[in-house]
């Protein structure tokens, strides 16, 4: 029989899944790539497809998921060298199905995987049964048996890729249409700029090339002729919708960082083929690459910043004054802390001003318009230490001009005669930060700038205050420009991390360790919290001699209990900073949020209870009570469980 021939390659594949099922997801993936192992594949497929008429029907109808089989529903298994891996992705499939599927998890192909597992084992030991005396009919029945499953197995992978496949192309339409949206908002300004120098037309050249990458994404998934049927349709769709608007966040992002935003529907591929998230699907054929931008790569080296995104990908970055204000109104206090904050920072500017108005200083003026020009130049490049380029260069170049500093001075020193240059240069700026802005903010600098031109023209301002106005309103605008161009990033970069910001920070982790040489060089703290989680575990009344003697053997379930238990432990034990609360080093950027999550418990029971009372106790007196009563009670016990929380942290912090 052939398959008797093949019966080396039948236990090297048998090994190969054995390793899977005790190796993680990594070492499982280096070892399919080992050529011992492919080649012993590839042998015994060959067999099996030459014993097995309904695997051999079923693997030759399937194609590559670039196109779908005109004559079934399922996506097809690539022919030739990659279908051998296919055989061998059932053992990883059964052992690390969620890291393998991630999102469009199948149980029909875990079920169809683990099955051909048991089978080739089964088969395996046939063969080694027979050898020397022939057992016909036992090696028969298991061939049988692996004829079923193994046709049942292809059939469940194909039908996987298929909706894997379709996950996939929805993400890249949805970005598409997206981009088209910008992509037509910026012809209709090209075509009414004209010829204008004021970047419009590169926008429109960088949105045109990231539709065809996009295309040429989606055509690696669907095939040509289906990529472009959808691309058209989406298109129509779009002409048809009567209800397109400005997307409130346009904020003037680099063109690297635009390169970014699309590779957000493109982070499907990265999952194929990038470094951070290898999933198995070498048989895809399909492939992303997304080229953080400077600002990015600035962002990605903040460990807390990241870190952050990847729990909260809506993270963003309030401005102080939103900060300050936030706090004024909170529930803490009325005269907190905040507010006088506010109101001492807006008296202590206005006083400012109304000082150089009175002083007549212009040379106080000139350099608060040299800190506006560097402020703006600065919020454009948002952090990233590179040259700008393209509009952003251009706008950066208008404000520059508008502000020089010597030729204020020369309009300064006959201010009343100048008024009307000085009114162009300060309208060149405004121009130049509303076509910076987000379409959103763009409203409130029109409003100043008519209320500012009517008060100009009425004479109702001398040049001073005109200047004193100008660089009032400019200056908090450029902070808020910073604060929307670096949330704009941060925005690309969650959604990015949503998805790969786990396997990043493990490979960090993995590179710390590797660096250190020794889990105890670099994790030192890590392995004192261990050391005194498991003096306090096994003393536990709930943990038996059993337990403790699995624990020694380095039992791994066991472990697992032990670790959930200690990573509890610091929820509800590590409340206070004291000298016996040791963090581990991969929870050191979690300390707050943890005591955060205890503290949201704590206060939850304390509500809770309360409450209890009171209604008892209204209920026993047999009290009426106003409607809302119970609500009132609830929000005042709220804020006075806050207050606590604010007091005792405030407390500890100085101590």
């Amino acid at each position: 029989m052939a398959l008797q021939n093949v019966q080396p390659d039948v236990e090297t594949v048998v090994a190969c899944w054995q390793f899977m099922e005790r190796a993680t997801f990594d070492a499982c993936m280096h070892k399919l790539q080992q050529l011992g192992v492919g080649q012993a594949a590839q042998r015994l497929l060959t067999v099996l497809l030459a014993t097995v008429p309904d695997c051999r029907k079923s693997v030759a109808t399937v194609q590559k998921p670039a196109a779908i089989c005109d004559g079934g529903p399922f996506l097809a298994v690539p022919k030739g060298r990659m279908t051998f891996r296919v055989l061998l992705m059932a053992g990883l499939l059964a052992s690390h199905s969620s890291e393998v599927m991630d999102r469009t998890l199948s149980q029909r192909l875990y079920y169809a995987a683990r099955t051909i597992v048991l089978n080739m084992k089964q088969l395996a030991l046939c063969l080694a049964a027979s050898e020397g005396r022939p057992q016909t009919q036992t090696l028969t029945r298991s061939v049988s048996a692996l004829t079923a499953r193994f046709a049942f197995y292809t059939e469940a992978f194909a039908r996987w890729k298929k909706r894997d496949a379709d996950c996939l192309a929805a993400e890249l339409l949805t970005s598409s249409r997206a981009l088209m949206a910008v992509h037509r908002k910026y012809k209709l300004k090209a075509l009414e700029a004209q010829d204008a120098v004021d970047g419009v037309h590169e926008l429109v050249r960088q949105t045109r090339g990231q539709l065809k990458q996009m295309q040429s994404a989606l055509e690696k998934v669907v095939g040509r002729n289906e990529a472009k049927r959808r691309l058209d349709e989406l298109e129509q769709s779009l002409t048809r919708d009567s209800g397109e608007r400005a997307d409130d966040d346009g904020v003037l992002v680099d063109a690297e960082a635009l390169e970014w935003s699309t590779g957000d529907a493109g982070d499907a591929l990265l999952a194929e083929n990038g470094d951070w998230s290898k999933k198995g699907h070498e048989d895809d054929g399909v492939g992303g690459n997304v080229v953080a931008s400077g600002v990015c790569s600035t962002l990605l080296a903040d460990r807390q910043l990241v870190h952050e995104l990847i729990l909260n990908p809506q993270f963003q970055i309030p401005r102080d004054r939103e900060m300050e204000l936030s706090a004024a109104f909170s529930v803490s206090s009325e005269h907190a802390a905040a507010t006088v904050a506010v109101r001492v920072r807006d008296a202590m500017t206005r006083a400012f001003w109304d000082r150089v108005v009175a002083a007549d200083d212009v040379e106080v003026l000139l350099v608060r318009t040299e800190e506006l020009r560097s402020a703006f130049r600065s919020a454009l490049e948002s952090g990233s230490r590179t040259e700008l380029e393209g509009s952003r260069a251009a706008l950066a170049g208008e404000v520059d001009s508008a502000l020089d500093p010597e030729h204020l001075r020369v309009l300064m020193q006959d201010s009343m005669r100048n008024v009307v240059a000085i009114q162009a240069r300060c309208n060149a700026v405004l121009d130049a930060i509303e076509r910076a802005e987000a379409p959103a903010r763009a409203a409130s600098t029109r409003e100043f700038r008519a209320d500012w031109a009517q008060r100009v023209a009425a004479g109702a301002m001398t040049p001073i205050e005109l200047l004193v106005a100008f660089l009032t309103f400019s200056m908090d605008k450029v902070e808020e420009l910073r604060s929307d161009v670096l949330n704009a990033h941060l925005g690309l970069l969650g959604a990015f991390l949503q998805r790969h910001g786990v396997d990043y920070e493990k490979k960090a982790l993995e590179t710390q360790l590797s660096e250190a040489g020794s889990v105890d060089a670099k994790f030192s703290s890590t392995v004192k919290w261990l050391a005194l989680e498991l003096e306090t575990y096994l003393v536990r009344s709930d943990v038996d001699e059993a337990e403790r003697a699995r624990l020694e053997r380095h039992n791994g379930e066991a472990f697992k209990r032990f670790l959930r238990a200690s990573i509890w432990a610091l929820v509800e034990k590590y409340i206070e900073d004291t000298s016996s609360s040791v963090w581990p080093e991969t929870f050191e950027l979690d300390v707050a949020r943890i005591r955060a999550c205890r503290d949201a418990l704590d206060r939850i029971a304390v509500i809770s209870s309360f409450l209890t009372i009171v209604k008892e106790y209204v209920a026993r007196r047999h009290l009426s009570t106003p409607v809302g009563f119970l609500e009132h009670v609830v929000t005042a016990r709220y804020i006075a469980c806050v207050q606590w929380s604010v007091r005792r942290t405030a407390c500890c912090s100085s101590d």
